[in-house]
């Protein structure tokens, strides 16, 4: 298994290290939190195909909420059936209904339910949704929220909103079931860090396979940084998503345009936080302008560059590119005009432009 991270916090006084290596087969996750995340725990299958409840990591609340002390369930049409309780219950349905707030129900569907005002519980169609991403924000060392990305949907984000002196994290597992459990640090009262483990990409065979198929090109990801006006960043942006290992250009493709709608509603964020933190008129205008910029980006440039991407319309790539680039630029050009100030989000437009600049590159490439 390759280890990624943790984000957040790694020790200080009262943290403990916790590790679920090998806890890959996640059914149900639960999560309590309030203005940052308190605690995580789960159900996952193990080797046996039994349901089991890991630890809670992080605050307890006396007594655990989700306490595994019976389970009766069974496989049905591959949808994995069966009821969590606090207190033994002989229950023998094939399909079991909320009793009370310590019963938990399996079904097809994907769903999200509330336990209390601060406490959910994430179910997945198992076995045919899987974990392929988790994403957050961690400040002075706790993680203030956490989103969990399946083959099939978002889930989240929980916990509190995003500020400015927040740090974002994301990894990005793909789209083969590469996630193989959780990692992280935990304290009396909160979840103070949290990484994954992903198993490893392909074996020798397949790497062949894959060669001889064209999806795995060696020094792809370099050989098309190095066309872009800044191939360090370029590379770090690539990589960071775990798909580009095994990616092909058109993926790459797919990979910058996704990177530039989670950094441009980040930016979103940002800009709000700073709207509602200050009281003048015109810098609140210039925040406005530049959140219209991202707006743009992330409801039709990026949708306008997959859309082009699939249908291998390369010159619209090209533009879409071009448009990301131009937001960036007429965000900083807000703060220009009298009375100035200084642009507060100048790391930010400098990104998005790069990754409008990435686009762009492989589009010139695809060609």
């Amino acid at each position: 298994m390759i280890r990624i991270g943790p984000a957040g916090v790694t020790d200080g006084r009262g943290i403990y290290a916790w590790d679920d290596g090998g806890k890959e087969k996640i059914v149900q996750i639960f999560i309590a939190h309030g203005d940052s995340i308190d605690s995580l725990q789960y159900v996952y299958v193990d080797e046996n195909g039994k349901l089991v409840l890991s630890a809670s990591h992080g605050v307890t609340f006396g007594t655990s909420k989700f306490d595994l002390a019976s389970w009766k369930g069974r496989l049905f049409d591959g949808i994995l059936f069966g009821v969590l309780l606090q207190d033994y219950m002989n229950m023998t349905y094939d399909r079991m209904k909320s009793i009370n707030d310590s019963v938990i129900e399996f079904v097809p569907k994907c769903s999200i339910e509330k336990y209390s005002p601060f406490q959910v519980y994430v179910r997945l169609s198992y076995p045919s949704e899987f974990l392929s991403g988790i994403s957050g924000w961690h400040v002075s060392g706790i993680i203030r929220s956490l989103t969990f990305i399946t083959n099939k949907r978002t889930y989240g984000p929980f916990g509190g909103v995003a500020r400015n002196i927040d740090t974002a994290f994301e990894y990005k597992l793909g789209e083969d079931n590469k996630f193989a459990g959780y990692h992280g640090t935990a304290g009396t009262y909160n979840l103070n860090s949290i990484g994954v483990y992903m198993k490893p990409i392909m074996t020798l065979a397949n790497v062949n396979n894959a060669k001889a198929s064209g999806v795995l090109t060696v020094g792809l990801v370099d050989g098309a940084c190095a066309k872009t006006s800044n191939p360090s960043f370029c590379r770090a942006a690539l990589l960071s998503d775990g798909r580009s290992a095994t990616a092909n250009l058109t993926e790459l493709g797919g990979i910058a345009i996704d990177l530039t709608v989670v950094s441009s509603m980040a930016t979103q964020t940002k800009i709000t936080m700073l709207e509602e933190q200050t009281k003048d008129v015109e810098l609140k205008k210039s925040l406005g302008s530049c959140f219209v910029e991202y707006e743009k980006v992330v409801a039709d440039y990026c949708p306008f560059a997959r859309i082009a991407l699939a249908f291998r319309d390369y010159i619209n790539l090209y533009s879409a590119g071009d448009y990301i680039i131009r937001s960036a630029s007429i965000c900083d050009g807000a703060f220009s005009s009298p009375p100035s100030y200084p642009c507060p989000i100048t790391f930010e437009n400098k990104k998005s432009s790069l990754l409008g600049g990435i686009i762009k590159t492989i589009a010139n490439i695809l060609t």
